[in-house]
């Protein structure tokens, strides 16, 4: 969508994922059952999800290259807020020593000492 910013259907797909991003965020804030130890981290998680969103379905109507530029901008600080925070709660767990097998939804929050370059 950068390289083409008037195409009406990469524009629609940015929204889209702006959408699903905000759905995901959505979820988390619907969680009723939480361990104590992470309800502050884990809504603050959830809230950048909905930031990240709401700053990235920006991006595609920023008219001109400032505005754009602008919007970019705004959406990697909202960025980088979802992922300290994402990273503050897989510590938390780690700290804690939760361990989620493979097929646990939570495994997402487990990092892998395999792979690398």
């Amino acid at each position: 969508q950068a390289e083409d910013r008037q195409d009406p259907q990469k524009k629609q797909a940015v929204k889209l994922v702006a959408a699903g991003l905000r759905t995901a965020g959505e979820s988390l804030l619907g969680m009723e059952e939480l361990p104590p130890l992470v309800v502050g981290t884990h809504k603050a998680l959830a809230e950048s999800y909905i930031e990240v969103s709401r700053e990235l379905a920006k991006v595609p109507d920023a008219n001109g290259d400032e505005a754009f530029i602008a919007a970019i901008h705004t959406y990697n600080a909202a960025a980088d807020t979802l992922v300290k925070n994402y990273v503050s709660l897989a510590t938390a767990f780690s700290l804690a020593g939760v361990k989620f097998s493979p097929q646990d939804p939570g495994s997402i929050f487990t990092f892998s000492a395999s792979g690398g370059l």
